[in-house]
Parts: C-alpha cells; structure tokens; sequence
C-alpha cells in the first residue's frame, strides 16, 4: 500500500516531531490515546507521521491506526451525544421552569382571568408540575449524568 503525500500533507508531517507516534506493537492503549488526543482535523496526518518516522518504510502500524480510529471517532461521538443529551436535559428543565412560573404569574400577581379562573389553566399547571417532576427522576436515572446516581 502506497501513500502519495499531497504539498499540504507533506508541510503538515513536518510539523510533528520524529518519535512522537508511538510504534511499540503492544501498545495499542498509547496509540488510541495519541490519536484520541489529536484534534479530529489533523488525524488524517498520522499516517504521515508514521511513514516520516519510518524513514519512509510503510509498516502494519498503519494498518493499525486504521484500526483504531474508527474506535476512537465512535468514543467521541458517545461523548458528544451525551454531552448534547445532558444540555437539552438541562435546557427542557429551565424552560419548564419558566414556563411555570409564568402560568403561575398568569393566574396570580398578573391575574388574567382566563388563566386565573379556568379549569384548564389549573390543568396546564398540574400537567407542567407533572412534567417537571417526571424529567427531575428522568435526569435522576440518567446513566451519563455528571453527578453521581444513588446506590
């Protein structure tokens, strides 16, 4: 398997050190770290940085970084998914809680008489507090969360 280097691939395989790949066969856990501590934009160079310090030899540690990569691109979109879960979590929480504040306001300091003294205000509020109590054990129960869950 032949690599051809574009000018741009070569400039940017010059920008890492010799050494810096780690090439020991039974390190796989360096390897994924190393790549996983890569910023996603610049993976594609390893395979530079690994035939620069190869002195240009082609080895099965390419074949290897193809390996790992995959893996370390899954962890991070598990990272990123979570991530996003937890802020919409976050952000579906303060929106009900606005939102029952201002039915609240509505029916009370603001007093409009739809929402004061309608039946289905009074529903709309009950089904918010419901809602509000249901997303606070959905949060609980979320094996991701960033506190810690209850034994």
């Amino acid at each position: 398997m032949t690599h051809q280097l574009t000018a741009s691939q070569e400039a940017a395989q010059e920008t890492v050190p010799p050494g810096r790949v780690p090439t020991d066969h039974d390190d796989r856990a360096g390897l994924y770290e190393f790549l996983a501590g890569m910023p996603r934009h610049l993976r594609w160079i390893a395979h530079a940085w690994l035939h620069r310090q190869n002195g240009g030899q082609l080895t099965d540690w390419e074949t290897l970084v193809d390996g790992i990569l995959p893996e370390v691109e899954h962890d991070e979109e598990i990272a990123d998914a979570r991530t996003d879960l937890n802020r919409y979590l976050g952000m579906t929480a303060s929106s009900l809680a606005a939102s029952i504040r201002t039915a609240d306001r509505l029916a009370g300091q603001v007093y409009d008489v739809e929402h004061a003294e309608s039946a289905d205000s009074t529903l709309m509020r009950h089904y918010l507090a419901e809602a509000e109590r249901a997303l606070r054990v959905a949060e609980r129960f979320n094996p991701t969360r960033a506190t810690d869950r209850p034994a």
